[in-house]
C-alpha cells in the first residue's frame, strides 16, 4: 500500500523545504570572445547559493534543476550533505530548495518528474514546491514524462533486495496499475520507445511494455553471470571506470559480471541482440526469425551494425564487475546473413585479455580498424581477412585509446578544417597519455600533432557549431570559420540558441544569436 503524503498536512512537511520563491542574484561577466564585431562575450550568470554539482535545463519551461553540492576544505572530495534546487531562469528566482544527503540518496528527472531514490524506496517529488509526493517501496528504473508513469520493481524489505516484480505506478496518486515479472538480475541495459505508450526493454532479454496496462511480448536471453570471483582475481588489474551514469544502468548485486550483451539493433524488419549465448533476430511481434549459438565463455560486450544484407557483430573482450572494467571473452569481428542468421565468418582478433579498446569504419564501411592496447589493426569486412597490423609502444606513446572520427577539427590558423579533409588517406590516434599521432594507411606512425590543435564537436544547430579544446570553446559557422571563443567546461550545454555552463556556485547563460550575421 502507498500513503498519502496530502492528508494529514502535517506529514507533507518530514525534512526542510524551501518552497517559498527566492530572487537570485544575477549579473554579467565576460566570458569570451567575438571576432565578428570585435567585442567580449558577456554572459547572464545566476549566483546559487552552493556550488553546482551537475544541472538540466527543460526547453520548453525555461526551468534548470540543479544539484548543489560543495567542495571539502581541502577542495579534493565532495560533501555527502547538499540539495536540489529548481530555478526560473525568466523570473530569475529559486522556486524550491530541497536539502539532499548524497551518500545515501540517488536523484533522477525525466522530463516533469523529479525522483529520490534510496534502498528500499523511492520519493516522487512534487515540481511545484519540492515536498514529498509520494513515498514508495519501489526502486524506480523510468518514468514516462508523457505518460506520467512510473516503472519500479517491488522491494522486498526482509531480503533487503527488490523482486523481480515490476510494477507499473500513476505518477499522479502512486497507485499501482499493473504488476509483471520481468528479470533485472544484470541490470536493464537499453529503453527504447516504440510509441506513446510502449517500451521495448533490454534486460536479461528483450520485453515489450504496454505502460497502461503492462502487457508485452517477452525472449529471454543471458546477459550476465554470476561467481565471478575465480576469474576476477585473475583480472586483479581489472581498470576501474567508476559508477555508471545513467538512467537505467542501476547495479542489482554483488558476485556478478554484466554487459555480456550488444546494442539493441533495429531494421524494418526485425530486432537484432547478441548476449552471452547467442545471436538473435526477433520480429515485432516477439517472434524469434532465427538464432544462431556463440561459443561458450566467448561473447562479451558487443556492438551490432549493418551493411546491406550483413549484420556485423564487434565483440569488444571485455565485461563490468561491480563496475569495473574487466577482461572477458575473446575479441571478435563476426558477419551473419541478416535474413538467416548463416554466419559469414567469425575472425578473432586477438588472444583473451586483449580486448578491443575502439573502432572505426573507413568511408565506405568496406573496412575496420581495431585499437588494442598492444597493435592496432585493419581487416576487411568483405571476407574478414587482415590487411595490416602494427605493434604499438604503449611504454613511449601511452596505450592507444581512439581513432578520430568525423566530428574532429584542425586549427592550423584562424580557421578550422575536417581533419578528415586535411590528411586524406591517414588516421589520426590519441593515447592515454594525451598524444596524438598520424598514422598512414598501413597504420604506421608518421608524425605527431600537437593536442592544443585539435578540437571537437560539443554541440551544433543549423547555424553553428561549437567545437571544444578542454576549457576552451570555439564558436564556428557552416564554412569552418572561427567567428568566436568561449571560455566554459566540457560540460556545458547548449538548449536552443543559448549555452548553459555551470562554474562553482555560478549557472552561465550565453546567447548565441550575438554570433549571428548582421541583417
Amino acid at each position: 500500500m502507498f500513503r498519502s503524503l496530502l492528508i494529514p498536512a502535517l506529514l507533507l512537511i518530514t525534512i526542510s523545504i524551501q518552497a517559498q520563491q527566492k530572487l537570485l542574484n544575477t549579473a554579467h561577466q565576460n566570458t569570451g570572445s567575438n571576432f565578428r564585431t570585435n567585442s567580449e562575450v558577456v554572459a547572464k550568470t545566476y549566483s546559487l547559493p552552493e556550488r553546482i554539482h551537475s544541472f538540466h535545463i527543460d526547453s520548453t519551461t525555461n526551468m534548470a534543476t540543479l544539484q548543489l553540492r560543495d567542495l571539502t576544505k581541502n577542495g579534493k572530495n565532495l560533501k555527502n550533505k547538499g540539495s536540489i534546487a529548481l530555478v526560473d531562469l525568466g523570473t530569475n528566482t529559486i522556486k524550491w530548495n530541497r536539502p539532499f544527503d548524497y551518500a545515501s540518496n540517488g536523484f533522477a528527472q525525466y522530463g516533469k518528474h523529479y525522483i529520490q531514490s534510496s534502498p528500499g524506496k523511492s520519493i516522487i517529488i512534487d515540481a511545484e514546491n519540492g515536498t514529498d509526493a509520494w513515498i514508495m517501496p519501489n526502486e524506480i528504473y523510468y518514468a514516462h514524462p508523457v505518460q506520467d508513469i512510473a516503472l519500479g520493481y517491488k522491494y522486498r524489505a526482509l531480503a533487503n533486495v527488490a523482486s523481480d516484480r515490476l510494477e507499473g505506478i500513476d505518477i499522479s496518486n502512486g497507485k499501482v496499475l499493473w504488476k509483471r515479472e520481468i528479470k533485472k538480475d544484470y541490470s536493464w541495459n537499453e529503453i527504447k520507445n516504440l510509441n506513446d505508450s510502449t517500451l521495448l526493454i533490454v534486460s536479461s532479454g528483450l520485453h515489450t511494455i504496454n505502460l497502461k496496462d503492462g502487457t508485452g511480448w517477452d525472449y529471454d536471453a543471458s546477459t550476465g553471470r554470476n561467481d565471478y570471483k575465480k576469474m576476477i582475481a585473475a583480472n586483479a588489474a581489472g581498470i576501474a571506470l567508476g559508477v555508471l551514469t545513467g538512467t537505467y544502468m542501476v547495479s542489482t548485486g554483488s558476485d556478478i559480471v554484466k554487459d555480456l550483451v550488444s546494442n539493441l539493433l533495429k531494421d524494418d524488419s526485425a530486432y537484432y541482440l547478441a548476449s552471452r549465448h547467442e545471436i538473435v533476430s526477433i520480429d515485432s511481434t516477439g517472434n524469434k526469425r532465427w538464432q544462431k549459438p556463440l561459443a561458450k565463455e566467448f561473447a562479451s560486450k558487443s556492438e551490432l551494425f549493418l551493411k546491406g544484407n550483413d549484420l556485423i557483430m564487434v565483440n569488444r573482450g571485455y565485461a563490468y564487475y561491480n563496475d569495473n572494467l574487466v577482461d572477458y571473452g575473446m575479441p571478435f569481428i563476426a558477419v551473419f546473413d541478416k535474413s538467416n542468421g548463416n554466419q559469414k565468418y567469425l575472425v578473432e582478433t586477438g588472444r583473451k585479455k586483449q580486448m578491443i579498446n575502439s573502432y572505426m569504419l573507413n568511408k565506405d564501411s568496406s573496412e575496420i580498424f581495431l585499437v588494442m592496447d598492444n597493435k592496432l589493426s585493419r581487416y576487411s569486412l568483405n571476407d574478414g581477412k587482415l590487411i595490416n597490423e602494427q605493434p604499438f609502444d604503449g611504454k613511449k606513446y601511452g596505450e592507444p585509446s581512439y581513432l578520430i572520427a568525423d566530428n574532429a577539427y584542425l586549427k592550423p590558423q584562424a580557421d578550422l578544417e575536417p581533419v578528415a579533409t586535411h590528411f586524406k588517406d591517414q588516421h589520426i590516434l590519441f593515447t592515454k597519455k594525451d598524444k596524438v599521432l598520424l598514422l598512414d594507411n598501413a597504420l604506421n606512425i608518421i608524425d605527431e600533432i600537437d593536442s592544443k590543435d585539435i578540437y571537437f564537436t560539443l554541440a551544433k544547430n543549423k547555424n553553428y557549431s561549437l567545437l571544444i579544446r578542454d576549457h576552451n570553446v570555439l564558436i564556428v559557422d557552416a564554412q569552418h570559420k572561427v567567428l568566436g571563443e568561449l571560455k566554459i567546461s566540457p560540460d556545458a550545454k547548449t538548449v536552443n540558441n543559448k549555452v548553459y555552463d555551470a562554474q562553482d556556485n555560478k549557472l552561465l547563460e550565453i546567447d548565441l544569436q550575438e554570433f549571428a550575421p548582421a541583417m
